[in-house]
């Protein structure tokens, strides 16, 4: 990065006309957005000048759009999204459609820190499809991301953690290190949502190192924020008050002031438990006063939360009361809010429904709160609304998803996971399997004189034929097991935590359930077999030799007179 800021900084001295100069601001402000946000939104606005007084469309939109990036890192969200928006026709009038994909993901980034996931997550998916039509591989893997981070502030930290390794697989083949960095701490926090904390650490102190290679102040203090929590957790206050104190430093050389906002609270709540109680207020109200100023709903909330819990130290249950009750307030204004917009969404899509759900949702609206007896009854009534909402928005991210998850994931005819879905997972399992020492089993299997069904009997026929032997892998494979179809008449078995010689007892049991089906329920004259070849994973390097191994036993098995199982 260094070497391009130099050669950008010595072309910007050496520009000989205006429109030279004011693509190399918006190019050099472009790199030295997270480094220093507030110094690239005077290039930015140097550019934009420069833009006007040539009347040139393209250039006044891309200075535009680095202002909007600043605002944004400095945490003024409402600026960035309202230049963001107005952005859109401008691209699509200049038929740029890779910078539309770049702005939409950014509108996306200002909704989901406003709080408003359910417009963060149509702006993502609208990002995406045109990313793909690109081929703007490194900017999928960040929409991917973004989308991972979705359903993490829903709760889904399993669906989180598939899209995060998804991005995280497409940074690695492309070499990004720095966003290979911001991935990996991303995995870091669902972890640590899902209570693994050692895998947690682990991606946390991965990331760490390679933001210190590369000298990224902005994710360097995100990071150690994320860290010091852990620390907290886990009782070591003494890391997770200098995490929290390195994490500031950078925060505010950069001015990130989401992160410091975050961290300010954060460390509010270490000082509670040292029983610092006024530099406990200090620190949280000072956090929440940045939030507020941006808008930052999650840490509004917080915010609110740690206040609770200051006040109710204190022994003041009323003011620890009203700050709880403001706590459920704000988040059950965010989830509310995604689900009228998140509904709003599909109203577009769905026209002729359009009158009946406006009507249900207004009736929702004003559906009056039962009043309880007691202040505590009706705050916990709130409680479980807002859950109720909030698994309601989930339901629906799920639903809108699944159409590019089951292109993902899902072979068609048999309704078996792809190969493309096969060695994403593969590669995670082997991974966990190495790192942890644990056994991992893979079955290749291949259906004995296929080609001679189909030309026997016709294709019709060994589309039923595969179907069948698909079920028969469900119906004798086990929960944990992963059955794919790799590709004709293949078929792949993972088995986690499995050594080979019990691999063969689930692999056995198949290969005598083909032979024993009642073909003839299918054709008359059908008989089949099929032939597996196993291995497993230690002493092999990666989950592609892996497979290749299966592949050989499988051939050995062939070469043996099929309808056999080899290990």
């Amino acid at each position: 990065m260094k070497t391009k800021v130099s050669n950008l900084e010595s072309r910007l001295k050496d520009s000989s006309t205006p429109e030279e100069r004011a693509m190399t601001l918006f190019q050099l402000g472009w790199e030295l957005k997270e480094e220093s946000a507030e110094y690239s939104l005077d290039l930015a606005k140097e550019a934009s000048e420069i833009a006007t007084g040539l009347k040139d469309e393209r250039l006044s939109a891309l200075a535009s759009f680095l202002e909007s990036a600043c605002y944004y890192l400095i945490g003024n969200y409402n600026s960035a999204l309202s230049r963001l928006l107005e952005l859109v026709p401008h691209f699509e009038s200049l038929q740029d459609n890779y910078y539309k994909s770049h702005v939409l993901n950014w509108i996306g980034n200002c909704y989901f820190r406003l709080g408003d996931y359910a417009f963060a997550l149509d702006y993502f998916t609208k990002s995406i499809k045109l990313k793909e039509e690109q081929k703007d591989r490194l900017g999928l893997a960040y929409s991917i991301n973004d989308i991972g981070s979705v359903h993490q502030a829903l709760g889904d930290y399993h669906k989180a953690l598939e899209f995060y390794f998804q991005s995280l697989k497409i940074k690695q083949e492309l070499g990004h290190e720095k966003s290979k960095a911001f991935t990996l701490n991303l995995i870091g926090t669902a972890y640590q949502k899902l209570g693994e904390d050692e895998k947690a650490i682990d991606y946390y102190l991965r990331s760490f190192e390679i933001l210190q290679s590369v000298n990224d102040q902005r994710g360097m203090g995100i990071t150690l924020s994320n860290l010091g929590e852990l620390y907290q957790i886990g009782g070591d206050v003494e890391k997770a008050e200098q995490c929290y104190s390195q994490s500031l430093v950078y925060a505010r050389l950069v001015r990130n002031r989401f992160n410091e906002a975050a961290t300010l609270i954060r460390y509010g709540r270490l000082l509670l438990s040292k029983k610092s109680i006024d530099e406990a207020f200090s620190e949280i109200h000072l956090g929440m006063s940045i939030a507020v100023e941006m808008k930052a709903k999650e840490w509004i909330a917080e915010a609110h939360l740690a206040l609770s819990q200051c006040y109710e130290f204190e022994n003041n249950i009323a003011s620890a009361l009203m700050h709880f009750k403001q706590y459920h307030k704000v988040n059950e204004e965010i989830f509310s809010r995604e689900s009228d917009r998140k509904m709003k969404t599909h109203f577009v899509q769905l026209e002729t429904e359009r009158s009946q759900k406006e009507a249900e949702i207004y009736r929702l609206k004003n559906i009056e709160l039962v009043q309880a007896n007691a202040m505590l009854q009706e705050t916990m009534r709130r409680l479980k609304d807002s859950d109720q909402q909030k698994t309601l928005l989930l339901k629906q991210v799920r639903e809108q998803s699944e159409a590019l998850e089951k292109q993902s994931k899902e072979d068609s005819l048999t309704s078996l996971y792809n190969r493309r879905y096969l060695d994403k997972y593969l590669s995670i399992e082997f991974e966990r399997a190495k790192r942890y020492d644990r056994p991992l089993s893979v079955a290749m299997a291949d259906i004995d004189y296929f080609k001679k069904v189909n030309d026997r009997f016709s294709h019709q026929v060994g589309d039923r034929v595969l179907r069948e032997v698909a079920q028969i892998f469900k119906k004798n494979s086990r929960i944990s097991d992963v059955v794919a179809r790799y590709g004709g008449e293949e078929f792949v078995l993972v088995m986690p935590e499995t050594i080979k010689e019990n691999a063969y007892i689930v692999c056995e049991k198949i290969r005598q359930s083909v032979e024993t089906y009642d073909w003839k329920s299918i054709h008359p004259n059908l008989t089949l077999t099929i032939s597996i070849g196993i291995a497993q994973s230690d002493d092999i390097d990666n989950y592609e030799k892996l497979i290749g191994k299966a592949d050989e036993n499988l051939y050995v098995a062939k070469d043996k007179g099929r309808n056999l199982v080899v290990t």
